[in-house]
C-alpha cells in the first residue's frame, strides 16, 4: 500500500483504515523519506514515523523497517539524520533496520529519475526490489532458526543459555562496555544502549544493566535476551575506568571528583541599588593550554606545577559541568567566581543542553583534537570524555552588522567559559563573494566588489581585536572564568610571565544572536563587577582599558576605544558594565586601533565585460569576478594550439565531489549583476570529452551556493555528439529549443547568447541557430559559463554586453 508524495503521518492513516484479506507472513515499512520535506525538523520527522511504526506493530506481528534510498537534491547530512532518527525509533519498537543506502552510489545517476528523488524505473527499482526480497527472507529465516530474535518478549522460559546465569534485583552501577559492531545502537539521555535494550526512558530515571540468562519469579526488572557476543563482551568489561571512582568509593571520593570539576557562580545581592554588585577573585596562575586559531590567537602547551593547576585532559571525564549553577552562600560571604578545588562542588546531577547539530570529530593529522561545528557555547559529554583539546572548529557564519558582532563578542568569551572550547574558527574572514549568493556578509568583514576596490570594515574586527591584540600564541586561560551576576562572562588569560588579559562582554540576547544554534532566553542588565588580583598578580598596580560599545537605538556605536588606565588598590578594581559592551583590561601596553585608507565608493558591476584570460603567470589560479558554485574553473596554458587559443580558462574537476550540500551534476562558475536583466553573453568554447562532452553559456542566473541545483535562467548548450540544447535551468529539464549544430570535441566554437525581454536567440560561430525561444522564468540574474558533467572543458574571449 503506498500514497504518492505520502509522509509518515498519511501513510499511518492509511494503516489504520487498511483491511486485509490475510495476515501477511511480514510486514515490510519503507522508511518514508518524504518527509524530508513535509517535516519541520527531522525531530518532528522521528516522532511521526515512531506512531507509523507503532501503528503497524498493532496490527501485525512480523514487521522489518526498509531504509530509504537517497535522493541527490537534498543535504547528505541532512539525510542522514534523518536516518538516524529513524533507526533510533524501530530500535526503540524492537524492529530491524534494514539498510539500503549503501546500494545507491549518489555518483551513479542512472539509478534515478531526472527529477532526483525518484528511482529510476530500469537500474534504481531493481535493486529496491531486491531490497525488500532480502529483508523480508531475512526476516523470515530468523523467525524459523530463532523465533525469539524476531520478537523481543518480557520473558523466555523456553530459552536457556549455557553462559553463566545472572540475576539483577534493584539498581547495579552502570559499567560502559565496547558495542559490537554488528548491533545497532541508540542513544537516549545521553547514554548508550544495545540495539536489544529496553525502550528509551526518561533522564531522570534510574539506570539499569539488565542481564537475561533464565527467569526468576521474584525479579522484579524486565528482562530481555542478548546474544552470545554481547554476553561475552560484557562479561570481559569487569573493570570500572579509572578515571571514575568506584561503586563503592566512600562519599568523600565523589566530593573529590566534584570539587576538582567546580567552575561555579556565587551571587550577592546589593539592596538599595539599582544595579548588582559583584566580587570576583583572580587567582595566581592556574593555566589550562590554549590551542591555535584562525581568529583567536590565543594557544599552547604551558608546562605547570601539579599543585597550581588541574589540565584540561586531567579533569574528570564522566560528569557534567553546569557552569550556570547558582550556589547560595551567606550575605556576609565573600563572592567568589573560579574553579580553583577551594571552591565549592558543583552540582553533578545538571547536565548541559547539548545542540542537536553538534558534530564531534577528530583531525586525522591531529587527533590530540576534539572539533565541533557551530556547539552553541556547549560541548557535549562525549566530547569532555575524550580529554581531547576542543575547538570550534566552524562558528560565527553571522550577517556581519552590528548583531553579528554582538554574536561573535559572546561565543569568543562563552565558547571557553561554557565549553572548555580553547579556539574558535570563524566563518568566514573576510566575505568577498557576490551579495546575492547565499550567506551574504557571513564574514568579520566584507569586500565584495573587486572591481571597485570597495570594503567595509565591521564591527567583528573591532571585537576579535579585544582578544587577539593583547594575548599571543603561547598564553593560556586561568581558571578564574565564569558569568556575571546580571548577565555576561568573562575570561582570564596569562603568558605565565606576569602578564595578565580580563576579556568581558555583556551582550544582551536580542543584540548577540548567532545564524545557529537557536539562542536559548538570557538576561543582561547594568551592574558593578569588583575584580581582586591574587598570587602573583596582586603586585599589578594598573591596567590598559580597552572598550567597545554597541549603541542599537542611537546606531551610533564606538568600537576598540582606549580609555584612561584602570588603577588598582589592593589588587582590586571595579567597572560599572552597562548592557552591549566589551571591555579588555590588560597588562599590555602594545595595544592600537589600527587604520586603514578610506574605501573607494561602491560601484555596479561593469556593464561591459571581457575576459581573455590572457595571463602568462597568474598570481592565482582563478580569474577574477568569476565565483565558481560548482567545480573548478582555472587559468590554463594550452600548449597544443598553434593559434590564439594559448591561455585559456579551464574547467579541471573531473569527478563529483563529496560535497557540502546537494551541489549540481554540472559545473558552473557565475559572474557579473544579479540586477542585469537584458544582456548578451559570448565566449569561445572547447570540448575535451569525445562523446558525453557538452558545455554551456549562460544569462539571467538566479541561484548558487547550496541551492545551485535548482538555478533557473536561460542555458545555452553544445554537445560533443552535434546537437545543441536551450533550457530554462541547470538540471536541463525544461527544453526551449534543441536541434542540430555539428559542434563536436577537439574544436573550438564561439557561442553567443541574447536575451531581452521574453525572448532569447543563440548565435554558434557567428551565425544563428535559434532564435525568439520564449523564456519561462527569472527576470534577472547572473551570467555563467559550466560544463555539462564533470569534465575536461576550456572557455576562452568572454565577454558581457548588460542592461540594468
Amino acid at each position: 500500500m503506498s500514497t504518492p508524495g505520502a509522509a509518515a503521518k498519511d501513510l499511518r492513516a492509511e494503516v489504520l483504515n487498511a483491511v486485509l484479506d490475510r495476515t501477511p507472513d511480514v510486514v515490510c515499512v519503507l522508511a518514508p523519506s518524504n518527509n524530508l520535506t513535509s517535516s519541520r525538523t527531522v525531530v518532528e520527522a522521528g516522532v511521526e514515523f515512531a506512531l507509523l511504526l507503532s501503528s503497524v506493530c498493532e496490527k501485525w506481528d512480523e514487521v522489518v523497517v526498509v531504509d530509504f534510498p537517497p535522493r541527490l537534491n537534498v543535504p547528505v547530512d541532512v539525510q542522514e539524520h534523518l536516518r538516524n532518527q529513524y533507526r533510533v525509533k524501530a530500535a526503540s519498537a524492537g524492529v530491524r533496520y534494514w539498510s539500503v543506502a549503501e546500494q545507491f552510489p549518489m555518483n551513479d545517476l542512472q539509478l534515478w529519475y531526472k527529477d532526483s528523488v525518484h528511482l529510476s524505473d530500469s537500474e534504481g527499482m531493481p535493486i529496491l526490489a531486491k531490497a525488500f526480497f532480502s529483508a523480508a527472507h531475512d526476516h523470515l529465516l530468523r523467525k524459523v532458526l530463532d523465533p525469539v530474535s524476531t520478537k523481543m518478549p518480557d520473558v523466555s522460559p523456553k530459552t536457556r543459555r549455557i553462559s553463566p546465569k545472572v540475576v539483577v534485583k534493584g539498581e547495579v552501577r552502570h559499567v560502559p562496555r565496547r558495542p559490537d559492531p554488528s548491533e545497532w545502537t541508540f542513544s537516549g539521555c545521553g547514554k548508550k544502549r544495545p540495539h536489544l535494550a529496553k525502550p528509551e526512558q526518561s533522564c531522570s530515571a534510574p539506570k539499569r544493566r539488565l542481564v537475561h540468562q533464565q527467569v526468576v519469579k521474584e525479579c522484579s526488572v524486565r528482562l530481555w535476551r542478548f546474544s552470545s557476543a554481547i554476553l561475552d563482551a560484557m562479561d570481559a568489561m569487569d573493570a570500572v575506568p579509572s578515571h571514575l571512582p568506584s561503586p563503592a568509593a566512600s562519599p568523600a571520593v565523589v566530593s573529590q571528583c566534584r570539587k576538582e570539576r567546580r567552575m561555579g557562580l556565587l551571587q550577592k545581592a546589593v539592596s538599595g541599588k539599582t544595579v548588582t554588585e559583584q566580587q570576583v577573585d583572580i587567582p595566581s596562575v592556574a593555566n589550562i593550554p590554549v590551542e591555535p586559531s584562525e581568529t583567536v590567537a590565543v594557544n599552547a602547551e604551558v608546562p605547570i606545577p601539579q599543585d597550581q593547576a588541574v589540565e584540561l585532559s586531567s579533569m574528570p571525564t564522566s560528569m557534567p559541568v553546569d557552569v550556570n549553577a547558582e550556589v547560595p552562600i551567606p550575605q556576609d560571604q565573600a563572592v567568589e567566581l573560579s574553579s580553583m578545588p577551594t571552591t565549592l562542588p558543583v552540582d553533578v546531577n545538571v547536565e548541559v543542553p547539548i545542540p542537536q547539530a553538534v558534530e564531534l570529530y577528530s583531525t586525522p593529522t591531529s587527533p590530540s583534537r576534539a572539533l565541533a561545528h557551530y556547539p552553541g557555547t556547549s560541548s557535549v559529554k562525549e566530547a569532555l570524555k575524550t580529554q581531547k583539546k576542543l575547538w570550534s572548529s566552524e562558528d560565527y557564519s553571522t550577517f556581519n552588522d552590528e548583531v553579528g558582532g554582538g554574536c561573535w563578542a559572546r561565543i569568543l568569551n562563552q565558547n571557553y567559559v561554557n565549553g572548555l572550547m580553547t579556539a574558535t574558527i570563524s566563518w568566514n574572514l573576510v566575505a568577498s563573494y557576490y551579495k546575492d549568493l547565499p550567506f551574504s556578509r557571513d564574514g568579520l568583514m566584507t569586500a565584495e566588489e573587486p572591481w571597485s576596490g570597495s570594503y567595509v570594515v565591521e564591527s567583528p574586527i573591532w571585537i576579535t581585536a579585544h582578544t587577539t591584540q593583547f594575548t599571543q600564541p603561547g598564553w593560556s586561560y586561568l581558571h578564574t572564568v565564569g558569568h556575571l551576576a546580571q548577565g555576561g562572562s568573562y575570561v582570564a588569560l596569562t603568558d605565565g610571565k606576569g602578564n595578565l588579559t580580563v576579556v568581558i562582554e555583556t551582550m544582551t540576547r536580542d543584540h548577540s544572536v548567532c545564524i545557529r544554534p537557536p539562542l536559548p532566553p538570557l538576561n543582561v542588565t547594568s551592574q558593578n563587577a569588583t575584580f581582586h588580583l591574587q598570587g602573583s598578580f596582586a603586585s599589578i598596580k594598573e591596567l590598559q582599558v580597552w572598550r567597545s560599545q554597541f549603541n542599537f537605538k542611537t546606531k551610533k556605536s564606538s568600537f576598540f576605544e582606549t580609555l584612561t588606565p584602570q588603577k588598582l588598590f589592593d589588587g582590586s578594581f571595579t567597572l560599572e558594565l552597562a548592557e552591549d559592551e566589551v571591555y579588555t583590561l590588560t597588562t599590555m601596553t602594545t595595544g592600537q586601533k589600527g587604520s586603514y585608507p578610506d574605501s573607494p565608493p561602491s560601484a555596479r558591476f561593469p556593464k561591459v565585460y571581457k575576459d581573455h584570460f590572457n595571463v602568462r603567470n597568474p598570481p592565482f589560479s582563478e580569474a577574477p569576478d568569476f565565483a565558481d558554485q560548482t567545480g573548478v574553473f582555472e587559468y590554463y596554458i594550452n600548449m597544443t594550439d598553434p593559434g590564439p587559443h594559448v591561455f585559456t580558462l579551464r574547467q579541471v574537476v573531473t569527478e563529483r565531489p563529496v560535497t557540502w550540500a546537494a551541489d549540481a551534476d554540472q559545473t558552473i562558475s557565475v559572474i557579473g549583476d544579479y540586477q542585469w536583466e537584458n544582456l548578451t553573453v559570448s565566449c569561445d568554447v572547447f570540448m575535451e570529452s569525445m562523446k558525453a562532452g557538452g558545455v554551456f553559456i549562460a544569462a539571467r542566473v538566479d541561484k548558487g551556493g547550496q541551492s545551485v541545483r535548482s538555478a533557473k535562467g536561460v542555458f545555452f548548450w553544445v554537445f560533443a555528439d552535434g546537437t545543441y540544447k536551450v533550457t530554462n535551468e541547470l538540471a536541463g529539464q525544461t527544453v526551449l529549443a534543441e536541434g542540430l549544430s555539428g559542434t563536436r570535441a577537439y574544436g573550438w566554437h564561439t557561442l553567443s547568447l541574447t536575451v531581452e525581454g521574453q525572448y532569447a536567440s543563440g548565435l554558434l560561430n557567428g551565425y544563428p541557430l535559434w532564435k525568439n525561444a520564449v523564456v519561462l522564468t527569472t527576470k534577472n540574474g547572473w551570467a555563467a559559463i559550466g560544463t555539462h558533467s564533470f569534465e575536461l572543458a576550456q572557455f576562452d574571449n568572454f565577454a558581457v554586453v548588460a542592461e540594468y
